[in-house]
């Protein structure tokens, strides 16, 4: 692709910015938020360094850029208070309109290309933004970084190479995410051969690890960067990848991670239901009603839903 968009130069969105510099995966970075003058300097920043690294070119994105742009990466949001003992779905309110403005500054250009979204609370927002953008295919970040962060406790459990560790968890970003145990190998041997125990140590880790972070920095980044330059080396290549990614189930009223290839072809789900073990399968259920209990507190979004 020639041109990205990034919306929202908060944390996460100078972490992805960061990521892009000095690869080959666009021509052209835009950069998209409220205060001109600061995202001017790190525009001029990352060109700078451009210099040394090559990669993409950086600009300050205006509402002319919009249209031409090949995909779109939103970070925007509100910060969540999980470093002090809250969840991702504070300030859910404000996190939608905040998604709102941003799609109707995309529809009014005429984009259709791909949405991704980073930001909180992700799977409500993830399919507030596809109700809200009808024609463009639309998916969050998901569970990548959980599945990440498992690859980084079996990794530092096993002492082996992260290439031979395959780590998958689907569900609800943050406290309902499921560890897929059959799914997940370290080598040639599945994760369910594990003793329970185990099994229950890589799942605590995977849930805490963010609020861990948030509490000795304020906030996760990188990690978000680094799930977000994957999805678009997966999108982008001829080789098919699966990825754990949160996508809309209009039928359910939700958008929940699921498995998917994902390819410059498009993203195709992958069957759910044989992949889980014990009681992994109740747990993804109930991922689903707590996503669509939280979309139940925003009368806005049951709104889109009627069509109003």
């Amino acid at each position: 692709m020639d041109r990205i968009g990034i919306f929202g130069i908060g944390n996460v969105g100078r972490s992805v910015a960061s990521r892009l510099s000095g690869t080959d995966l666009a021509k052209d970075v835009f950069l998209f938020g409220p205060d001109d003058s600061a995202i001017e300097g790190f525009v001029w920043d990352l060109n700078d360094a451009q210099f040394l690294l090559g990669g993409p070119e950086f600009h300050r994105g205006t509402e002319a850029d919009i249209a031409s742009l090949d995909y779109v990466i939103v970070t925007a949001g509100t910060r969540p208070s999980v470093d002090k003992g809250g969840d991702r779905n504070s300030g859910m309110a404000d996190a939608f309109a905040i998604v709102r403005d941003i799609a109707r500054q995309l529809s009014g250009a005429g984009y259709r290309n791909d949405v991704l979204l980073a930001t909180n609370p992700l799977d409500v927002m993830t399919y507030a933004m596809s109700l809200l953008l009808k024609e463009n295919l639309v998916y969050g970040t998901g569970t990548l970084l959980e599945a990440a962060r498992l690859g980084r406790f079996l990794h530092e459990r096993e002492g082996i190479e992260n290439e031979e560790i395959f780590p998958m968890v689907v569900g609800e970003h943050g406290p309902n995410a499921v560890l897929l145990s059959q799914e997940t190998r370290i080598g040639l041997v599945s994760f369910s051969q594990r003793d329970a125990k185990e099994q229950e140590e890589a799942k605590r880790r995977v849930v805490e690890r963010g609020t861990d972070i948030a509490r000795r920095r304020g906030a996760t980044t990188e990690g978000i960067a680094a799930t977000i330059r994957t999805i678009l080396e997966a999108r982008t290549g001829d080789i098919e990848t699966v990825l754990p990614l949160s996508l809309p189930l209009k039928e359910k009223g939700i958008s929940i991670s699921r498995k998917f290839l994902v390819s410059q072809k498009g993203i195709r789900p992958l069957p759910e239901g044989e992949s889980f073990a014990s009681e992994e399968g109740k747990e993804y259920a109930e991922a689903e009603r707590t996503v669509r209990k939280n979309v139940e507190t925003l009368p806005e979004l049951l709104a889109l839903e009627k069509g109003e």
